[in-house]
Parts: structure tokens; C-alpha cells; sequence
């Protein structure tokens, strides 16, 4: 059960990690996204 316990801790600190880079790139894709909005609205 302690192993079982010390995997799952283990694994949820590296599965926030991905998740954490993967909120990262949402974020940025978001930005590039509003960033060709409003350059297509100035041309």
C-alpha cells in the first residue's frame, strides 16, 4: 500500500507538470490566436 501510495504521489507530480506545459501552450496558442485578430483588423 506504501508503494502503491509513493507511485500514485510520484506520478501526479509529474502528471501537474505536463498538465502545468500543457496550460502553458494553451495560453500561447490563445495569445497568437488574438494576435492574428487584431492585425488582421488593422490591415
Amino acid at each position: 500500500a506504501d508503494l502503491a501510495r509513493l507511485v500514485a504521489r510520484r506520478f501526479r507530480r509529474a502528471n501537474r507538470r505536463r498538465v502545468e506545459r500543457y496550460e502553458r501552450y494553451e495560453r500561447y496558442a490563445e495569445a497568437r490566436r488574438t494576435d492574428d485578430r487584431t492585425s488582421q483588423g488593422t490591415q
